[in-house]
């Protein structure tokens, strides 16, 4: 085998996408073709209530419904996928070379075991996507791009490659004319047609609804994680992360549409439809909660409840979108009524709330011991109050909370669980939040409740605890965190954080209460609201 160059492929990760999906997009990018619309059959969802009696599995009942992703790829973008398998060891190999001759990568499935640069080296078996850019044959290693973890030419010994039950290899092609002028609207449609509203019986949305139905009568979501060998791999939640990246996908082929053919009916759309994303997240979240909270059925039926309010949700967008796509009247209002936004703090005066009669969850200990009770994300992880400015009034780059002192006892933050909460009568410019997100980093809304009755909605954004914020957020504070495992416990191997979102209000009209979103992951440690001088 003689030397082959390799490609010059620079790798492109998003947190929605899945390897394979990211290996597409990369090449997309590198051969300077759009891919957006591939994703127009991404959101979807089944629930097979037949499958559910038989097995009592909801991770075998339940499906994402995402339709034919390479299909549109080839016909709007012009890039066609050729899958092959079943091939012997040398025959791969010989297709791998023949590729590269000719500049194109090849893209196939290998073993994290054998990724020195994966989370699961050495660890656990399970198929990944790479992506072959070159070959060094005196060393019978590859060059790869491994666009999910956005390592660039790395190398792997080929015997590592094309393992029996992972001998997949799949071919590039870059057809000569994309179609131009695509009829966007049509394609909606028939997405739609094929993910959503299978038929005239039944739809996805009120499969959605039997889904919850099913849930909120389960005792424990215990039997959804045995044979796990991790709770992250439980097949359940692998459903539910990719029925929420589901819908981010279709936000990116909606948002698509909207620059291109500059559709600005789909602005309030795809926010709505990004909340619903943020929203399974959270149905996710709160089904890891409640198998680790085993005695905490109210989890369940939170969960069961914000499954009814995602199928209402959902249906309204669906029901709109089609509208658009069909040319109907259509009127439709942006929920998004406030900017989210960091202003000066000057000639404003800041009213620190009291939020200790809302707090239900204890995020902070000075206690390394298997008798401390803070437990911030409910599986046995908590700040360390170690490094903790004392004062009682914390300045933020000008932005001011009141915190009380944190003992051992004493609840200090809130859980967000659809709390209503009452606030001094007045007129506010801003609300300001010192807290954060575990399990993950989520988006969700705060609902702010006038004099007048108007309901207006503000974004409510924490980046995870132990992340650089992705949000916006100013950090306010960086310490150690540990966790109870097994009883023992141990310092958390990377820095936690407490961060400050600041979002503008309404200051014409005066505000009578704030309701928080039901997201448990989300945190929060203190609120002031600010008000013009």
């Amino acid at each position: 085998m003689n030397a082959i160059l390799d490609l010059d492929i620079t790798p492109l990760h998003h947190e929605s996408r899945n390897c394979k999906e990211d290996t597409i997009v990369t090449v997309a990018s590198w051969w300077k073709r759009d891919y957006e619309l591939m994703f127009l059959e991404s959101w979807g969802f089944t629930f097979d209530l037949s499958q559910w009696k038989n097995s009592g599995k909801l991770y075998q009942s339940i499906t994402s419904g995402i339709g034919d992703m390479l299909t549109l790829l080839k016909q709007v973008h012009g890039i066609e996928i050729i899958v092959m398998g079943n091939k012997s060891l040398q025959d791969t190999v010989a297709i791998v070379e023949s590729e590269l001759k000719e500049s194109r990568p090849v893209a196939f499935d290998l073993d994290s075991y054998y990724c020195q640069w994966s989370h699961g080296y050495q660890k656990y078996h399970s198929i990944h996507t790479g992506l072959i850019v070159g070959v060094d044959p005196e060393n019978h290693c590859y060059t790869l791009v491994d666009c999910f973890y956005e390592k660039k030419n790395v190398t792997i010994p080929i015997e590592h490659c094309f393992k029996h039950e992972y001998r997949g290899i799949a071919l590039f092609r870059k057809l000569p004319n994309p179609i131009e002028g695509v009829e966007w609207k049509q394609l909606i449609i028939q997405a739609l047609s094929r993910t959503l509203f299978q038929n005239q019986e039944t739809n996805s949305f009120d499969m959605m609804r039997s889904f919850a139905e099913v849930l909120e009568h389960l005792p424990t979501v215990e039997d959804e994680f045995n044979g796990s060998k991790e709770v992250w791999m439980s097949p359940l939640l692998t459903v539910l992360y990719s029925i929420s990246n589901g819908r981010k996908h279709f936000s990116t082929a909606l948002q698509y549409v909207k620059t291109k053919y500059q559709v600005d009916d789909l602005a309030p759309l795809i926010n709505d439809l990004a909340y619903a994303a943020a929203q399974w997240s959270t149905i996710l979240s709160m089904i890891t909660k409640a198998y680790y909270q085993s005695s905490d059925s109210q989890l369940i039926q939170r969960a069961a409840s914000k499954i009814r309010m995602v199928a209402e949700l959902e249906e309204t967008i669906a029901v709109k979108l089609r509208s658009i796509c069909e040319e109907r009247p259509q009127n439709y209002q942006v929920d998004e009524k406030a900017e989210h936004g960091k202003t000066a703090t000057e000639h404003r005066k800041m009213k620190y709330m009291d939020i200790s009669d809302y707090c239900n969850n204890k995020g902070f200990s000075q206690l390394v011991s298997p008798a401390c009770r803070a437990d911030l994300t409910l599986m046995g992880e908590y700040f360390l109050i170690d490094q903790l400015p004392d004062q009682t009034i914390w300045d933020v780059e000008g932005m001011k909370f009141s915190l009380s002192a944190f003992g051992e006892n004493i609840n200090d933050n809130i859980s967000c669980a659809g709390q209503d909460m009452k606030v001094p009568e007045g007129y506010y410019s801003s609300i300001m939040l010192l807290g954060c997100s575990e399990c993950g980093s989520y988006a969700e809304r705060i609902e702010i409740l006038y004099e007048d009755n108007e309901v207006s909605y503000i974004p409510i954004q924490f980046t995870d605890w132990y992340l650089e914020p992705i949000f916006g957020e100013t950090t306010a504070w960086v310490g150690k965190g540990a966790q109870r495992k097994e009883g023992e416990v141990k310092i958390l191997e990377f820095p936690v954080r407490l961060l400050v979102q600041k979002y503008e209000l309404n200051q014409r009209k005066k505000i009578l209460r704030i309701k928080l979103p039901d997201c448990p992951n989300i945190h929060i440690f203190a609120m002031t609201m600010m008000a013009e001088e």
